[in-house]
């Protein structure tokens, strides 16, 4: 039989406590102000319960007298009325806190998410770690929420089995020893079932991105088109049931292992309870016990194994947690590649790039994506990339702004390697316009400026709008600038067309006004006549940047001072339009190819 690989977990439980401790006083500190008051009436809740049934026995046995009995039973129950009431409250106000709390490491991993590493994220191996980092936040019984739960569980369970054991050796030294055994027993049980859970969290956790996925598109209006009209429905449903019968598969073996440990427990659980109570009735019979004695050793047995067992519950509660807050910090602790720290002054002038030797691998891939490519560009000029579906021209562009690391070799700008820049920074270099196109859900003003609503619109503004040719575009909508957008989100939004968004976007890079212009093939959805406009306008617009432009039309970037030809991440051709045809290479092949249909 295949032994299972023991995950290894990257924090000791200690080190997980301070970490959760040092979060809750840091984010709230009503949390400790809750859970010190519940500890001691958790001890005295029961000790009440116990005196209380013991003194309604001894008082009936010998026939005391009804006021006492009446005064006795007022007295108990009033102070268990008041420590019911206490800790109701406090739990409330516990699962309150425990709720803001978990919502906090939420926040943290959203953060973790838009400021990650662009390349740590867009991995298998990042999207497990952020997979993982999710579960462990997601409901209630996370251990984000469940910590301090347990921390009280653990102090009250230890002074409950100190108090009760006491009373429990005082009635039979070898009776300690009859209630623990069952009770460490199980205790091994669970943490070898917890540990069998987080083991094998890592198959099923696939399975579960697979399924959250076609959920998610499925229920998306962009991919709701294409579903419905090429009849993918029948393909999603049958993907779905087979991903969902392997979690279904998991689901169950979880299932039976819990039921074979809850069945070992019962039969503990009677073992431990059986023997104990043969031992007072034995005690009643022979040794002539009192009925309330029996009564106050019957609970005093009760509380010690129950608060022994929830002690060990709790123990191996904290396993889980532990583990669980493993996962969430290392997603949060993923170390990032790009400086972080202060970085060298950021260009104010026109930028000059060069890559030397850049060769990139993609995660798990063999073959490089880019593969030992240098070439310069100089200020200020206008460059074309192209080349074949899949050649690597956007890998190229997402290396150079600083969203993936080369596998090896150089990326410069300005003489300087980025990675001497802090990423934030260095972010702000570019004015980029990939090919997909995303939008927040507000207004038209706020997607161009990406600043609040009540951003005056200037001069400035007001130019880039007329420029990049969405004049027309929102004198048609509702509110104008300050119509919203993403109908899905907003009742009072638009959606628009797809030359629309491109426009938009280009209005957007525009106004960023970075000292590098990428256009990353944004005017797809554009016909050719358009397109050709559009670039020749966006060139007249950034004159004096450094531009670059990709796109599959070749008539779209015959204006570029010089064009890059890239074919299976190398490149291969290098000229201006006219000597790349007049070399006859495979930039002239695609013009020629790409010609016909214009001619």
């Amino acid at each position: 039989m295949k032994k299972e690989n023991k995950q290894k977990l990257n924090y000791s439980i200690l080190n997980t406590i301070a970490y959760a401790i040092c979060n809750l006083w840091k984010w709230d500190k009503e949390m400790f102000f809750c859970c010190a008051p519940q500890i001691p009436i958790n001890v005295l809740n029961p000790l009440f319960l116990i005196l209380l049934s013991t003194k309604v026995v001894e008082i009936i046995t010998v026939h005391a007298n009804f006021i006492d009995l009446i005064l006795a039973i007022a007295g108990l129950s009033g102070a268990l009325l008041i420590l019911n009431i206490t800790n109701n409250i406090l739990k409330s106000r516990l699962t309150n806190c425990g709720s803001r709390v978990r919502s906090k490491y939420g926040m943290e991993i959203n953060k973790k998410i838009i400021d990650a590493d662009y390349e740590n994220i867009n991995n298998p191996s990042g999207q497990e770690k952020l997979q993982k980092a999710i579960e462990s936040v997601q409901d209630i019984r996370s251990g984000t929420e469940r910590i301090l739960h347990n921390f009280i569980n653990i102090v009250s369970s230890v002074i409950n089995v100190v108090t009760y054991g006491v009373f429990v050796i005082m009635i039979n030294p070898v009776l300690i020893v009859l209630l623990c055994s069952p009770v460490l027993a199980e205790y091994f049980i669970n943490k070898n079932h917890n540990n069998w859970l987080h083991d094998n969290k890592d198959k099923w956790i696939p399975i579960d991105r697979k399924i959250n996925y076609i959920t998610h598109k499925s229920s998306q209006i962009e991919s709701g088109k294409d579903i419905r009209l090429y009849n993918m429905k029948g393909w999603l449903n049958s993907l779905f049931e087979k991903y969902f019968k392997e979690r279904i598969t998991w689901y169950k073996k979880i299932r039976n292992k819990t039921i074979k440990i809850r069945i070992i427990a019962i039969i503990l659980s009677l073992f431990r309870d059986g023997l104990s109570y043969m031992l007072l009735i034995y005690k009643i019979y022979f040794n002539g016990m009192m009925p309330s004695d029996f009564v106050f050793n019957f609970n005093a047995i009760s509380n010690f194994s129950a608060n022994f067992q929830s002690l060990f519950y709790a123990v191996n509660e904290i396993y889980v947690i532990h583990a669980q807050f493993c996962d969430l910090r290392d997603f949060l602790n993923m170390k990032d590649k790009s400086n972080r720290n202060a970085g060298i002054q950021i260009p104010e002038e026109t930028c000059e790039i060069e890559f030397k030797n850049v060769t990139f691998y993609y995660p798990g891939e063999e073959k490089p994506t880019i593969d030992n490519m240098s070439f310069k560009i100089e200020k200020g000029e206008k460059i074309a990339i192209v080349g074949y579906n899949g050649s690597g021209k956007t890998t190229l562009i997402k290396l150079l702004c600083g969203l993936y690391t080369p596998t090896s070799g150089t990326i410069l700008v300005n003489n300087q390697e980025i990675s001497k820049y802090n990423i934030v920074d260095y972010y702000r270099i570019f004015s980029t316009v990939f090919q997909d196109i995303y939008f927040l859900p507000a207004t038209i003003l706020k997607n161009i400026t990406l600043t609040p609503d009540n951003f005056e619109q200037t001069q400035r503004l007001s130019e880039i709008i007329d420029k990049s040719g969405i004049c027309d575009f929102i004198r048609k909508m509702p509110y104008g600038i300050h119509t919203n957008l993403i109908k899905s989100v907003n009742d009072d939004a638009v959606d628009i067309s797809g030359g629309e968004k491109q426009r938009l976007a280009l209005a957007r890079a525009l106004y960023k006004n970075g000292k590098i212009i990428i256009l990353d093939e944004p005017t797809a959805a554009l016909d050719p006549l358009m397109e050709s406009k559009l670039y020749m306008r966006y060139n007249e617009i950034t004159d004096g940047n450094t531009s670059i432009y990709i796109s599959h039309r070749l008539s779209s970037t015959h204006f570029c001072d010089r064009i890059l030809f890239i074919n299976n991440g190398r490149l291969i051709e290098t000229g201006n339009h006219s000597e790349l045809i007049k070399m006859s290479g495979k930039y002239a092949e695609m013009f020629k190819v790409q010609s016909q249909y214009y001619s």
